[in-house]
């Protein structure tokens, strides 16, 4: 069996059945076809938790892939900051769609029309009834008020921003990625914080208080009011002593405030061996559910860019769950070999989620380094295969996520060509999720078709037989049954991959696909197969009888005339041509 042949096929194993479009190359399959990949699906595990999608996408990826999933638009998510709208239906006693649509999407015009008669027309607001509105009539003031601040809780670009474009916010509500016309200068400052401060003294739950409090240091800090920012945070959101998610959301805006502090001031902590901004937005990355990827970015570009470094310096004061963090971004940003990193969380923590990530990115690039060279070219030479493999191996044991581990484990076996070893984990993943059960399949038919030694007609027939449903969805896998048939049966591998009309011209080829088509000896495979690629008598010998036209063939164009599936009056020209010119008239 080809080395070079079973690395490439793997790659099908992590791609998704759905949404695949490919180029195929033409009927020597010498080079591997070129994949746009929209879903990945041996990550999706991990996914199911948006707060960790956005580290499942290289920010090396092509073009075409970055629009689709832009690594730099947080939680490319129908429902963004959930853990805070999660917190919100739990506080406000509804459910998650009617907390998202009150909080994010509803205008501060109804929010007043709840305050002010205990009603509005618009339906989705419906379960906003009067009790409802004098119940939580705290909570919809300061909805009301949040609302008027929104459009203006955006700050200007500075220096520290030009990685980004010129325009950068990030925003409480929505998270969408486009610029604002309004920004906090365009504020009275002074009277919107003795307002905010008014509110908070007066408001007797710590909830709102804490919200209240967010609103401040973030006001402050995008006004560049640094100091106050750290002192507002201080003295009206610590002292509350209760972490939410809104919490997480404050202690963000203070450190981008320390951060923009220590700037001002030239000063960098962290050289002497504190770096408290690198601290603080570890610790959003760490307990945050919303604010992963903006913590993440901010630790790339705060302290000059040495964050990260400046953390690993102090990386023996940290818990264990910001160790974790900070090796699993360590581990990120070193995408080509995340394993040492990732051996290292799990020692401290086999069931961190983080652990998933950074093995399902492993995989992954595998699978990306693989794709778009020849396959004559291709070696299985990756030096941390065998790593990854013992951390598999081993982490299926630790691990709580069992049937995660055990196909990480399964799809590194069959890397190495190790097949019994990689059938028997994949045996093992006993998780009915669609995700899981697609994966069995494609891994489970994609060993049938590299591990036999030798691969014939009788060999397809037998894979047919066990995976047609899965080789109907998924090219890549015909094309790796076609490279296996290619020598021995070059037409049943190209029709693997086109259908009959894609033939061209070669009459040769169409009396090959003729005696192939109307054999009388057709097993399973080759009734599918000719089923896939739409043969048609009628239509193979008029392709026949104009390939033999083309060919300058013309008495034995002319046996064929009759198959011509043309216009009638075209169709007697072309008759009348060939007649002609073969002296039959």
């Amino acid at each position: 069996m080809n080395k070079t042949l079973s690395i490439l096929a793997l790659t099908i194993s992590l791609i998704s059945p759905h949404n695949i479009w490919a180029l195929c190359s033409d009927a020597s399959y010498e080079e591997i076809m070129e994949w746009d990949i929209i879903n990945i699906i041996f990550p999706e595990y991990v996914m199911q938790d948006s707060e960790n999608f956005d580290y499942l996408i290289d920010d090396n990826e092509s073009i075409e892939f970055q629009n689709f999933y832009n690594p730099y638009i947080p939680y490319f998510k129908k429902s963004p900051n959930y853990g805070n709208i999660d917190e919100w239906a739990k506080y406000l006693g509804i459910n998650q769609d009617q907390a998202y649509y009150l909080v994010n999407k509803s205008s501060k015009n109804e929010i007043d029309s709840l305050l002010v008669f205990g009603n509005c027309r618009n339906k989705k607001l419906e379960f906003a009834n009067s009790k409802f509105c004098k119940k939580k009539k705290n909570a919809l003031k300061y909805i009301s008020y949040a609302k008027f601040l929104e459009p203006y809780m955006a700050r200007e670009s500075g220096q520290d921003m030009k990685q980004w474009q010129e325009y950068e916010f990030w925003y409480y509500w929505d998270y969408s990625y486009c610029p604002r016309k309004k920004t906090v200068h365009d504020l009275d400052y002074e009277t919107i914080i003795n307002n905010l401060i008014e509110a908070y003294k007066a408001q007797k739950d710590k909830e709102l208080k804490l919200r209240y409090g967010y609103q401040l240091v973030r006001l402050a800090h995008y006004k560049h009011h640094y100091e106050d920012a750290v002192r507002y945070f201080d003295t009206y959101v610590e002292p509350l002593k209760i972490k939410p998610e809104i919490y997480y959301y404050a202690l963000s805006q203070k450190a981008g405030a320390l951060n923009g502090l220590n700037k001002t001031l030239k000063n960098n902590p962290a050289e002497e061996g504190n770096s408290q901004v690198a601290m603080d937005f570890l610790r959003v990355f760490s307990k945050s559910k919303d604010l992963k990827y903006s913590a993440y970015l901010s630790l790339r570009f705060s302290e000059n860019g040495k964050a990260l470094e400046n953390l690993y310096n102090q990386s023996k004061s940290l818990n264990n769950e910001d160790a974790c963090s900070l090796y699993f971004l360590l581990g990120h940003d070193k995408f080509n070999n995340p394993l040492n990193e990732l051996e290292k969380i799990e020692n401290l923590d086999p069931n961190s989620t983080l652990a998933d990530v950074l093995m399902a990115r492993y995989i992954s690039s595998l699978k990306r380094h693989y794709l778009g060279y020849k396959l004559e070219d291709l070696e299985i030479n990756n030096p941390n295969l065998g790593q990854a493999l013992k951390i598999a191996e081993s982490m299926r044991l630790k691990s709580s996520h069992k049937d995660f581990w055990n196909l990480c484990a399964a799809h590194l076996n069959a890397y190495s060509q190790n097949y019994p070893k990689a059938k028997e984990y994949l045996s093992l993943v006993k998780c009915q999720r669609t995700v899981y059960q697609t994966h069995i399949k494609l891994l489970s038919c994609y060993i049938a078709i590299l591990e036999p030694e030798q691969f014939d007609k009788t060999t397809a027939n037998v894979i047919i037989k066990q995976h047609k449903e899965i080789l109907d969805e998924v090219s890549y896998l015909r094309a790796v049954m076609a490279k296996r048939l290619e020598k021995e049966y070059p037409l049943i591998a190209f029709l693997l991959l086109h259908e009959t009309n894609e033939l061209g011209l070669s009459s040769k080829k169409w009396t090959d696909m003729i005696q192939y088509g109307e054999s009388k000896n057709h097993n399973e495979f080759d009734k599918w197969l000719l089923q896939r690629c739409k043969y048609d008598s009628n239509d193979a010998y008029s392709h026949l009888a104009l390939s033999y036209l083309y060919e300058n063939n013309i008495p034995s164009a002319y046996k064929y005339k009759e198959y011509v599936k043309v216009d009638y009056e075209l169709k007697s020209v072309l008759c009348y041509n060939i007649a002609y010119i073969s002296k039959k008239i």
